[in-house]
């Protein structure tokens, strides 16, 4: 019995090394704000689309549960939060993919206070926030900054 035990675990042990480069893991994605473009403008609101580039490294599709970010304004040296996005269940393909999220600003109070924006024709905004990729049952967070000047 012991004879037949140290040449059956020879074989197992072939076999785990031999596939053990097969089965690379995924990778994470590269993701990065494309652009934020100005929709629409009026003393009602304001609609922005942003616009994130998403690099797939991998040979096959992975999904972003969730993607989160708030959109600020420049105003000084301060930045005055504006807006929030979201969009969940995004697919992403392998390769390059763009994903827009459109972002609505209707709190006249803020509207008010980016009267610069309205009479001057551009504004700088920064997008801040994290994209939750699942990796097969493995949920990994990817922060991104992005800092732009939207012109009407």
């Amino acid at each position: 019995m012991k004879v037949l035990l140290l040449p059956v675990l020879c074989i197992v042990l072939a076999a785990f090394i031999m596939s053990a480069g097969c089965s690379s893991p995924l990778k994470s994605p590269e993701i990065s704000v494309k652009g934020v473009t100005l929709k629409s403008l009026s003393f009602s609101g304001l609609s922005l689309d942003v616009t994130l580039q998403v690099i797939n490294p991998n040979p096959v599709g992975i999904t972003l549960d969730s993607l989160t970010f708030d959109v600020y304004y420049q105003d000084g040296p301060d930045w005055v939060y504006l807006s929030h996005g979201e969009k969940k269940g995004v697919t992403i393909n392998p390769g390059e993919n763009q994903v827009t999220v459109p972002v609505t600003v209707d709190n006249a109070e803020l509207l008010r206070s980016l009267a610069g924006f309205i009479t001057g024709g551009e504004v700088t905004v920064q997008v801040r926030g994290t994209a939750s990729v699942d990796l097969h049952g493995l949920v990994v967070p990817i922060p991104f900054t992005h800092t732009t000047t939207v012109k009407r």
